[in-house]
């Protein structure tokens, strides 16, 4: 289980990263939630995942880490169409 610890330091850690990119709340909570989200079909984790996007030349970094006690087993993987 998460803590509010541990929620609430990932919350400002999100406020910071804001911040320096000039991106509201709303859209690192909305993509962190969005990314724990399909994370969890595949895992269990064992804490909220934290996300870091830093501005490098013409784009962007983005890292993504979290703990999971398990993989699941996945047999059926639905097809996404990506961009």
């Amino acid at each position: 289980m998460i803590s509010k610890s541990s929620k609430n330091s990932i919350k400002l850690q999100s406020v910071l990263e804001s911040d320096r990119l000039k991106v509201s709340d709303a859209f690192f909570d909305t993509l962190l939630n969005d990314l724990t989200t399909l994370l969890i079909d595949y895992l269990d984790l064992s804490n909220t995942p934290i996300l870091k996007i830093e501005k490098t030349g013409k784009g962007f970094e983005v890292k993504i880490s979290a703990l999971a006690t398990r993989l699941k087993n996945v047999s059926i993987i639905n097809k996404r169409e990506y961009l």
